[in-house]
């Protein structure tokens, strides 16, 4: 079904980019959740108000949240989508994540007002009318949510849209409501047990979470997220691989302005005897190149490098053989030695928990390296912070 919606809808249209093709492929899932949101939850309503269900109540609400989602997110998409202009260089990529804001206040008070209804229901208990009709509806609900996951996790491996795979989660956990309702109206029918206004109140609960993660996810980008550790390895390995007088790579920094618009900073590590121009050509290439293959804007800072210093080469493998012993993600780069070659030089990158006192594994790390080495020569460590996720 995933890849008939892409071959009728998104296939055989002409994109300029990547960001367009992707507000395409998010108007469609928006498009594919109201009319499924709208469906159930309209049913829900009536079949809700009919039996006296405030658990279905509170989970047509719950489906109507999504609905709500589901527009904004169209919005978000379209509005997202513009080009660059004077007053927005880097795009309009994060305007989806403000209209996901919105969204997340929409959601929680939502949830608010019924937890209240099910907190009365707990106190006034009353009965729910059972019907085959009624049964009919939720089971049909719990599908199409689950057909609305699948659906959702594959455009996301598919098109690469991360924001897609939290409606995917949502519509799971969705599932998982539903199926509650249909357990306490079962055994209310045949136990007569009166589960109503808690299921109500749990699912009440799961839409006031529900509008909390939509914020925080939101929130993240805005602020300054750290790059996720699989996109920084495979943007190094690729960078590493492209040409033999690339050393090494350090200091990667990268911004994410939604919609794939990325840019990202980095040091690349050559050569010191290098040829200047030759090296520059080959920075200039492979810039290009990563834009090409991962749509990313890269910018290259060149860090000469002394290959033929072979005391400074076995105190690097010294170094960072006591560093993997301390922590397993430490790495360092930028080793030099002083010009009378007493004092050794190094940056030590840490994780991004800018808690830690970085004095105290500053001198820690020393010690552990003249405990190495000896102390004929001193090592100085600058400590910097890691802009990757743990």
């Amino acid at each position: 079904m995933t890849n008939l919606l892409l071959k009728l809808f998104i296939n055989h249209k002409t994109f300029s980019g990547e960001a367009q093709r992707k507000a395409a492929v998010g108007t469609l899932s928006g498009a594919v959740g109201i009319i499924c949101n709208l469906f159930i939850s309209g049913f829900k309503f009536v079949l809700g108000y009919l039996s006296a269900s405030a658990a279905l109540i509170a989970d047509a609400a719950n489906n109507l949240s999504d609905l709500l989602t589901s527009i904004i997110s169209i919005v978000g998409f379209k509005v997202a989508a513009k080009p660059a202009d004077e007053e927005h260089p880097f795009g309009h990529g994060r305007y989806e994540y403000v209209l996901s804001i919105i969204v997340s206040f929409s959601v929680f008070l939502m949830g608010a007002e019924l937890l209240k209804s099910g907190i009365q229901k707990i106190i006034h208990p009353a009965g729910v009318t059972f019907s085959p009709l009624l049964l009919a509806v939720i089971i049909v609900s719990v599908l199409v949510k689950l057909w609305m996951s699948v659906f959702n996790f594959s455009l996301a491996k598919k098109e690469g849209i991360t924001a897609l795979k939290a409606v995917a989660r949502d519509s799971l956990s969705d599932c998982l409501s539903t199926s509650a309702v249909l357990i306490s109206i079962l055994l209310e029918k045949f136990f007569g047990w009166q589960l109503d206004g808690y299921v109500a109140t749990a699912v009440s609960l799961l839409v006031i979470w529900s509008g909390i993660s939509i914020f925080r996810d939101s929130i993240h980008p805005l602020i300054g997220a750290p790059a996720k550790k699989e996109s920084v390895a495979a943007l190094e390995e690729f960078m590493l691989a492209f040409d033999p007088a690339i050393l090494g790579i350090h200091d990667l920094v990268m911004h994410d302005y939604g919609m794939g618009k990325v840019f990202a900073v980095a040091h690349a590590e050559v050569p010191a005897d290098s040829e200047l121009v030759a090296i520059h050509d080959i920075i200039d290439a492979l810039e290009k190149r990563v834009d090409e293959v991962f749509g990313i804007y890269l910018v290259l800072h060149i860090d000469p490098v002394d290959t033929k210093d072979v005391q400074l080469e076995t105190l690097k493998k010294q170094v960072m053989q006591v560093l993997a012993s301390v922590d397993e993600h430490y790495t360092a780069h930028d080793f030099r030695l002083s010009e009378d070659g007493k004092k050794m030089y190094f940056d030590l990158v840490i994780d991004s928990d800018i808690k830690k006192d970085t004095q105290h594994i500053s001198e820690m790390v020393k010690q552990r390296i003249i405990a190495c080495i000896g102390d004929a020569i001193e090592p100085v460590v600058h400590v910097e912070f890691s802009f990757t996720q743990k």
